[in-house]
Order: C-alpha cells, then sequence, then structure tokens
C-alpha cells in the first residue's frame, strides 16, 4: 500500500492552473478509481493509463487504486493527465521512486502502449530554477527516471 503525488497543469483558456495528482492504493474492491473528472473523461482516462502501464512492461496493482486531482472543483479537459496520473500510480506501487514526482508537473497524453504523445512534457526544477524535460523520446512512464 502506497501514497505518491505529482502535479499535472489544467489550461482554463490560454491560462495554466496546477493540479495536485495523489494516487493511494489500498484494500477495497481492485480497479482504478478517478476522482475530480467527469464521467466521460473518467472512462476514457482510466482504459488509456491501464493499458499504458501493463503495455509498458509495469506492473498494475491488483488493489483499490484511488487518484484525485485537486482542486475538484477546477474544471480538468483532455487527456493531457494521462502521464501525471501513470506516473503516481507507479509511485504509489514503488516502481518509480516517489521523491521523483516532488516539484514536477507532468503534462502528456499517452497512448495505449504506453508511449507519449509527441506533446509529452515533464517539467521539473533543477536547482537554479532550470527547467529540465523527459519523456519526450516516447519512453513509457516507467522509464523516466
Amino acid at each position: 500500500m502506497g501514497l505518491a503525488r505529482t502535479r499535472a497543469i489544467a489550461l482554463l483558456g490560454i491560462e495554466g492552473t496546477v493540479v495536485d495528482v495523489e494516487a493511494s492504493i489500498t484494500e477495497g474492491t481492485p480497479g482504478l478509481h478517478l476522482i475530480g473528472l467527469p464521467d466521460t473523461a473518467r472512462n476514457q482516462i482510466r482504459d488509456r493509463v491501464y493499458a499504458a502501464i501493463i503495455n509498458s512492461d509495469q506492473h498494475f496493482p491488483h488493489r483499490h487504486v484511488a487518484v484525485s486531482l485537486f482542486p475538484i472543483s477546477l474544471p480538468k479537459h483532455g487527456s493531457g493527465f494521462d502521464l501525471a496520473i501513470s506516473v503516481a500510480v507507479l509511485a504509489a506501487n514503488g516502481a518509480v521512486p516517489a521523491e521523483a514526482c516532488t516539484g514536477t508537473a507532468l503534462i502528456g497524453e499517452l497512448g495505449l502502449d504506453g508511449r507519449g504523445a509527441a506533446r509529452a512534457r515533464c517539467l521539473a526544477r533543477r536547482p537554479g530554477g532550470r527547467r529540465r524535460r523527459c519523456h519526450r523520446d516516447g519512453r513509457a512512464p516507467g522509464q523516466c527516471r
């Protein structure tokens, strides 16, 4: 059982707002349970994230996996949350170091094979405030360390 946090960005017009993505793995009904997304997006993201993790040769936990996108009241649209959700689940499961997600905003859509779309980006602050990018070469979420 584990807990991990990362971040994503929700776009409202041309303004970006930070969204905290938390994944918690607990006992309970197995499955991926998404909180803070509209119903139609929830079903599509659930399927993409599950397939991307499995097809990236990573283990998807057979437990209750709750993922919350906070603030819940903030409108969230599109597939740009796939990468953040996948990495949060992998970190909560111990496949990715949880500290690697600290201070990181993950933005990107995942294909069913686990590869990121061309626009997938992982933005993190290095000491000194410089940004770095990873995941641009289409590597699977579990391979971006």
